[in-house]
């Protein structure tokens, strides 16, 4: 049986890179996202900072955005907290 090997990398990259890179892209700016979605900034910055899992508000406004679907930025936080929990350095 051929298996394909799985990339398991050392190192977990928190989906809130992600997001503050497609901010950028899209010339938001962190203030105005915490406001449309009625967080603080110090805990829109802890989401993009990689310290709070990201929150479905954020989540739902990137989907408003940035038209990509839900299911992608879940699966970034969910592929993050499973390299955490195998032992991956945050990056």
């Amino acid at each position: 049986m051929n298996r394909k090997p799985i990339f398991e990398p050392d190192y977990a990259v928190h989906p809130g890179k992600t997001i503050k890179e497609t901010l950028r892209a899209k010339h938001i700016s962190q203030l105005h996202v915490a406001h449309s979605i009625g967080c603080s900034i110090s805990s829109m910055n802890r989401m993009l900072n990689g310290h709070q899992r990201i929150r479905s508000e954020l989540i739902a406004y990137l989907v408003w955005k940035t038209g990509v679907p839900t299911s992608f930025w879940e699966n970034l936080q969910a592929q993050y907290d499973a390299a955490i929990k195998r032992g991956a350095k945050a990056k």
